[in-house]
């Protein structure tokens, strides 16, 4: 049910200090050199996902939708930074193995729909038993394979889900595009594949299809940004090593920064229309990797948030729309904080599940 807040700027500042006061307990200073290492998509991934849960509470859950404002307007960057990583990592992972479809789906398919399936049965029974909720056949089958054809934040099984439809439709086509001697004409069909589907009537909802045209294009930007990457590392050592000679690396590193932090900046705080708010959104995701590259900085949080992300993904609306339980005793600023620790150690559980029953 929608909450209310008796005041949404103090409670947002609570929020805030407590989220500043683990954030910096856990940052480290980070020695290695600049490259877009696991750890840094892991910490991306991590950041991601806090402003799209940020975004559901803020702007759906609570009636005063100034609660956790600003940082409750990115969430389309967090999007679109999880359908960049996905493309640069599916590119980094096929230059170092030549799979074969069959071999790529069956490495990462599993990763997608167990969990994917644990969650929507414990949904569909807590559903029928505690809310007395049921959903037609059609519904579930559709949910069981992936298909989320509407994004009903109060009335879907599961709103945000809509987001796996379009990734799984780039996970299908990729081991058949995507050919590692080609990689630049590949990343362009893809961009080309992207371009052409959103023009289709598809059998979606409105919102949906609103929804497929602000991000359709990120996972394709994001395999051409992995190529790019692979194509001037060499050229990249380079320039460093270049620089470094100069005594020019650090002011090169602060004049980038300064740069994306800039982008990053407008990106969130112009408004743009159509095509624009799609390109403005991929603008602030590559700043937002280059800040996390160019700080040279351990985020531990983010690093753990982004460790199970996608397990973060699943369960979190369910539980604060349908079952909230802190939200009712605790105020909206320490409540959220539980809540991302709650969804943390949830996540944390049901990985350990899987892989103890050895799933995937």
């Amino acid at each position: 049910m929608l909450q209310t807040v008796a005041d949404a700027g103090l409670q947002t500042m609570i929020f805030v200090i407590l989220f500043v006061i683990g954030f910096l307990a856990l940052c480290r200073p980070e020695k290695g050199s600049l490259e877009f290492s696991p750890r840094v998509t892991n910490e991306l991934k991590g950041f991601a996902i806090l402003i799209i849960v940020l975004a559901h509470i803020g702007c759906f859950l609570f009636t005063d939708h100034s609660f956790l404002s600003p940082y409750s307007t990115i969430a389309g960057i967090g999007v679109d930074l999880f359908f960049l990583l996905s493309g640069y990592g599916l590119v980094c992972s096929a230059m170092k193995k030549n799979d074969s479809p069959l071999e790529f789906y069956k490495r990462r398919i599993g990763k997608i729909f167990v969990p994917l399936w644990i969650v929507l049965v414990a949904l569909l029974v807590l559903d029928a038993l505690l809310l007395r909720q049921f959903f037609d056949w059609p519904v579930i089958l559709r949910s069981f394979f992936g298909i989320f054809p509407s994004a009903d934040i109060y009335g879907d099984l599961n709103s945000p889900l809509w987001y796996l439809t379009p990734l799984l439709f780039f996970y299908m086509i990729f081991p058949w595009i995507f050919r590692s001697r080609r990689p630049v004409w590949s990343a362009l069909l893809f961009i080309i594949i992207g371009v052409l589907a959103i023009q289709l009537p598809l059998p979606i909802a409105a919102g949906v299809h609103n929804l497929y045209g602000l991000h359709y294009l990120a996972f394709p930007c994001g395999v051409l940004l992995a190529v790019l990457v692979s194509r001037g590392e060499k050229t990249g050592h380079k320039l460093i090593s270049w620089l470094q000679k100069r005594k020019l690396s650090e002011v090169a590193r602060f004049l980038v920064l300064a740069i994306s932090l800039g982008i990053f900046w407008l990106t969130v705080t112009i408004p743009g229309a159509g095509v624009m708010v799609q390109l403005f959104s991929i603008a602030g995701a590559v700043s937002v990797a280059l800040i996390f590259i160019l700080l040279k900085w351990q985020f531990r949080l983010f690093e753990y948030f982004g460790n199970y992300s996608y397990e973060i993904y699943l369960i979190h609306w369910p539980i604060l729309y349908h079952y909230d339980f802190i939200y009712r005793w605790v105020p909206a600023g320490p409540g959220t904080m539980l809540y991302l620790l709650l969804f943390l150690g949830l996540a944390y559980l049901m990985r350990k599940l899987i892989l103890r029953m050895s799933f995937v």
